[in-house]
């Protein structure tokens, strides 16, 4: 019988680094603000986030050696654009299929742009909901 490796802390801490799932952590305060009942779910591929017990993911993480890319759930739009991009933040190309924003966070960028993460991820988190984002 083939073992199957179970997708927990420790096994995004091997594959990506404790400083970078500790980051995901951080992120969740933040997310906390929106929503206290709001918690990590550990994945083969990513890390999610549930809420009570069930997926609820409007945003993902994927936690690697040297950096935490997030993948917020928001439509794309000029505004988010200009705002990730005045902020000077690393930013890969919109996933259209899957409409999330990739943003590599490296050690340091969650305290210096809380206040983005915070406008980004509360975004996310009412689309995702079923708001409409604001005209």
């Amino acid at each position: 019988e083939e073992e199957q490796e179970v997708a927990d802390r420790s096994f995004w801490e091997k594959r990506g680094s404790v400083a970078t799932v500790s980051m995901a952590d951080s992120v969740l305060q933040l997310m906390k603000e929106l929503d206290p009942e709001l918690e990590l779910k550990y994945n083969k591929f990513y890390i999610g986030v549930a809420k009570y017990n069930k997926p609820f993911n409007f945003v993902l993480f994927r936690p690697k050696v040297r950096f935490l890319r997030i993948e917020p759930k928001i439509q794309k739009s000029d505004e988010i654009e200009d705002m990730l991009d005045s902020a000077g933040l690393d930013v890969l190309e919109y996933d259209s299929r899957n409409q999330r924003y990739r943003i590599k966070l490296s050690q340091g960028d969650i305290g210096e742009h809380e206040a983005l993460l915070k406008q980004i991820l509360e975004r996310a988190y009412r689309e995702f909901n079923g708001y409409a984002p604001p005209v």
